[in-house]
């Protein structure tokens, strides 16, 4: 029977994503992305491999499996081509089984200029996604194509001019100064379109036809679900949909196909970049900017900081014990508690099925040497009351209200945790993971 399934993240993105589409790939014949781009990362760690992916779908490491970028993504063709390399200088082919919607749109030079200009305020990774969006819905301006998709770069050499010229009119209206040579950077994106024409399909109807022969095919959400443009905390949150509903739109699949819903969380709460995270830890003044922070970081002594009284500290460390680093741009990222009412609101909205939880070896870093793990319940509102529903406007929220769970041990032995916040969440939780490597995740009967 040919079905599809789509997984995405519940909370603010990093929740392990990448680990869980891995390690279920086995049981599907295409893993496809639906939506954003090259600012995603996915770590993918097997057999002594790990790789860093950042368009490409996170199957990459099956051999045997077809991988689909839809039209609802945002493709740079000067990065997939050097994700490509790096991938397959691993042993690992891709442009075999790899195939890109000819309706998805590229990046061209200007989104990235204006996104280094006006994206710091909602804390953007600089590679262009919000213009680029913008420009998909603003098609034309002053009579110049803005909205430019790859199949019809492929066959009109003209459209790369409409690239330069679509440049030099937007480097007029906003001054920016770049050292990009933009001669040259065309010169990579005609290489890498030449590169990957096989991989473009223009049977705008391939999934459908590859379904109704009988595949098998997992959806993988780039971002997270309250990243979504329209349902997360806006304006701090990425500039495509999220949901698992617009995986049919942006995956190119009629939805009668759809089968269940995926649910990704992580018992170590993060957050990187701006916005509101109810449940954080300490302050960013503990939060180093540059792409090294893991490494000025790492002298720090770690089991001291996670009994410190001073928050700040204390969250400081429980990023260097989590690792909690951007995958693709190595910013450091803000540290929380778990918050089961965002959870709760999330599998609501998306119809969530089943859920992973990762970093349950990691949850008894809260204890704080003690028996017991603090999670989020409810929340006390400005105006005295208290409720257990979150909600993106959350300027009526005052503080969060936490209740106390039993710690463990030993990870293999944190079962009962795991029933607790099943029970709290009210969805059954599938597996939870006590590492990062796929063999280090325990399925529940």
């Amino acid at each position: 029977m040919s079905y599809s399934d789509v997984l995405i993240g519940l909370q603010f993105g990093d929740e392990g994503k990448a680990k869980i589409i891995d390690l279920l790939a086995e049981d599907y014949d295409i893993i496809a992305r639906f939506n954003g781009g090259s600012n995603a990362g996915h770590t993918v760690v097997h057999e002594g491999k790990k790789l860093i992916l950042r368009q490409i779908p996170s199957g990459v490491m099956y051999a045997d499996k077809q991988l689909y970028i839809g039209s609802g993504c945002a493709l740079n063709l000067v990065q997939i081509a050097d994700e490509i390399a790096r991938i397959e200088s691993a042993g690992i082919d891709v442009k075999g089984r790899l195939a890109i919607s000819g309706l998805i749109s590229v990046i061209q030079p200007h989104h990235i200029e204006l996104d280094c200009l006006f994206g710091k305020y909602v804390g953007t990774t600089k590679n262009g996604i919000g213009p680029y969006y913008a420009g998909r819905c603003t098609r034309v301006l002053d009579q110049r194509l803005q909205n430019i998709r790859l199949g019809e770069l492929l066959m009109k050499e003209e459209l790369f001019e409409a690239i330069a010229d679509n440049y030099r009119f937007h480097q007029e209206i906003y001054g920016f100064e770049s050292e990009v040579d933009l001669e040259d950077y065309l010169a990579k994106m005609r290489a890498s379109l030449k590169n990957l024409e096989q991989c473009i399909v223009q049977e705008q109807n391939y999934l459908l036809q590859e379904v109704k022969a009988g595949k098998t095919v997992l959806f993988e959400g780039a971002q997270s679900f309250l990243l979504d443009v329209i349902k997360g905390t806006v304006p701090f949150v990425t500039s495509s949909h999220t949901m698992a509903s617009y995986a049919y739109v942006g995956g190119d699949l009629p939805a009668k196909y759809h089968r269940k819903t995926i649910g990704v969380a992580k018992a170590v709460m993060s957050r990187v970049g701006e916005g509101p995270f109810l449940t954080e830890i300490g302050d960013d003044s503990i939060l180093d900017p540059v792409k090294n922070a893991k490494q000025n970081e790492a002298h720090l002594d770690v089991e001291k900081m996670l009994l410190s009284s001073d928050t700040n500290t204390y969250a400081q460390g429980l990023r260097i014990a989590s690792n909690e680093y951007g995958s693709a741009t190595g910013r450091p990222r803000r540290m929380g508690h778990l918050d089961i009412p965002l959870m709760k609101w999330s599998i609501e909205c998306n119809g969530v099925d089943e859920v992973y939880l990762n970093k349950i070896d990691l949850f008894n870093l809260f204890a704080q040497g003690g028996d017991k793990i603090p999670v989020v319940s409810a929340y006390q509102l400005a105006e005295g009351a208290k409720t257990d529903r979150f909600s993106p406007l959350v300027d009526k929220i005052e503080r969060p209200d936490y209740l106390d769970i039993p710690s463990f041990s030993d990870p293999k032995k944190s079962e009962g945790t795991v029933l607790e916040i099943e029970k709290l969440v009210g969805t059954k939780i599938k597996a939870y993971g006590i590492g990062p490597a796929r063999e280090e995740m325990i399925f529940r009967s």
